[in-house]
């Protein structure tokens, strides 16, 4: 082995690159840069975000996958003139976009865009809106090499968000309307309980029949008139947390035949068919009679208002260990599904246009909050339009009532 020193020398200073192993080293180059291309574009391709890229004429030459999507388009250039034969885009209102305003030529014509808002359109796909962020490509030298957009899918977002608004929108509606309701019933109570007053010392005193038939039809819709207003105060009182039950031990067949008598006349009138327990368990509950009576009259009454002349109404009472449930169900004209989770809403009707069945909306959700009131519960089930609805209260069970 060699001890001159100036051939030593020269090996350790020869530069890097030089010599077989610069050679390998220079035939590594490619291959790291292809290694970091297939990184880059793996990347691209897997992010949530878009990516797209135009050359100088604005031509679409590069878009990843979420970019596809959003676009609808396959992997192929797309001219800027072809553009609109994909997809169509709009502002965030909904209004078309110009050309000036598409934020990937904003950012072709230099200008570094932030936060544009914009819907894509397809056209055989769902409509999206994202937020981009870009600006223009440049060469080493300046020279513009095209522009490229960034882009963030927020269409549930904006969902979200304007449900959100729609819900605080229908809260202020709602508290709105508790508040003239509440005035409304307090002005009507009293004007109407002195009709309903004279109305019935009238029918004691009056002999002529058309007279009679006059004073029961005033004392009828008199009675509906008193009912809503008592709906009305219900409402104030629920909204204010004023609704106050008296409990005490009672046995629930005795709410339910009240509520069952009192609409017994008006499914004769409409031809109904009243189908009720020929007897009843006696099932004790710890709870407010009047109120119970109330939920019930409130099944009953729109069990018959909804079903057709002829029609069934039927109520049926069955006893568990440890509850007690009353379902009413009639052969009426349904529940649509997309109407039946907003059944117990306060003030949802169904349908629109014509009222066939004029009404505030407030007695099945009044109903609710009583059952809830008495740690029960209530729920709703239809087939459809036309298929009939049933209705089921489901109550807690007390300790037995002496006889």
């Amino acid at each position: 082995m060699s001890t001159d020193p100036g051939r030593t020398s020269e090996r350790r200073t020869r530069p890097p690159g030089s010599g077989n192993g610069g050679a390998a080293k220079r035939r590594r180059e490619p291959q790291l840069t292809a290694d970091r291309h297939q990184l880059l574009w793996t990347i691209l391709e897997n992010l949530s975000e878009g990516v797209v890229a135009c050359d100088a004429s604005g031509t679409l030459s590069f878009f990843n996958r979420a970019t596809r999507e959003f676009h609808g388009i396959g992997e192929a250039s797309i001219p800027s003139d072809r553009w609109s034969e994909h997809y169509s885009l709009y502002r965030a209102d909904g209004t078309p976009m110009s050309a000036d305003e598409v934020p990937l030529l904003r950012a072709l014509h230099g200008e570094s865009v932030h936060d544009a808002v914009m819907v894509i359109a397809p056209r055989d796909k769902e409509a999206r809106t994202v937020i981009c962020t870009g600006g223009p490509l440049y060469d080493g030298k300046g020279e513009l090499l095209g522009a490229v957009v960034a882009m963030r899918d927020i269409t549930e977002q904006i969902a979200s968000a304007r449900q959100k608004a729609d819900l605080a929108r229908e809260r202020e509606l709602n508290a709105a309307k508790d508040q003239l309701l509440a005035t409304v019933a307090h002005e009507l109570r009293n004007p109407l309980t002195s009709i309903l007053g004279w109305t019935q010392l009238l029918q004691r005193h009056v002999e002529d029949e058309e007279a009679r038939t006059a004073l029961a039809a005033i004392a009828a819709s008199a009675g509906m008139q008193a009912q809503l207003i008592a709906d009305l105060s219900d409402v104030t009182r629920i909204s204010s947390g004023k609704l106050v039950l008296t409990r005490k031990p009672e046995i629930l067949h005795e709410a339910v035949e009240v509520a069952i008598q009192g609409v017994r006349l008006p499914a004769e009138l409409k031809q109904i068919t009243l189908v009720v327990p020929s007897s009843y368990e006696r099932v004790p509950i710890e709870g407010d009679a009047v109120r119970l009576q109330q939920v019930f009259w409130n099944l009953l009454t729109n069990a018959i208002k909804f079903t057709q002349p002829g029609g069934t109404v039927t109520v049926e009472m069955r006893v568990q260990p440890d509850t007690v449930c009353v379902e009413v169900r009639d052969t009426g004209r349904g529940i649509s599904a997309e109407f039946l989770p907003r059944v117990f809403d306060r003030y949802a009707q169904e349908g629109s246009g014509k009222r066939e069945h004029p009404g505030l909306g407030l007695g099945l959700s009044i109903a609710r909050t009583i059952v809830e009131l008495h740690g029960g519960s209530i729920t709703a089930r239809s087939g459809g339009e036309g298929q009939g609805a049933s209705f089921s209260v489901t109550l807690p069970r007390a300790a037995a009532i002496a006889a």
